[in-house]
């Protein structure tokens, strides 16, 4: 059976976004691409991957880039030896970094 195929055009009216936006989410790997018969194609399940980022202009993504950040800095000290206040410290932030997605 086929996969459900879709054009750059068609995922921008899915997401209510223009074309150009699209193509940039495709070139950060934000869509996943899969290539079918030499064609490198947007499968339903490819979009049903997608968590679109946070919009709304420069604001928003500067909030989308801390929480990135954020994240990236808790992986760090979740490698290294707290006490239990520094654990609980860093699940409650790691908890209020969640909300945000």
């Amino acid at each position: 059976m086929a996969q459900k195929t879709y054009t750059q055009k068609e995922v921008s009216v899915i997401f209510h976004k223009n074309e150009r936006t699209i193509r940039r989410w495709v070139a950060e790997g934000i869509i996943p691409r899969t290539r079918i018969k030499g064609e490198l194609k947007i499968t339903k399940a490819g979009l049903d991957q997608v968590k679109p980022p946070p919009t709304g202009g420069r604001d928003n993504v500067e909030i989308g880039k801390l929480r990135v950040m954020l994240q990236e800095l808790i992986q760090i000290l979740r490698s290294t030896d707290l006490t239990k206040e520094e654990q609980e410290k860093l699940r409650q932030a790691e908890n209020m970094v969640d909300k945000w997605k």
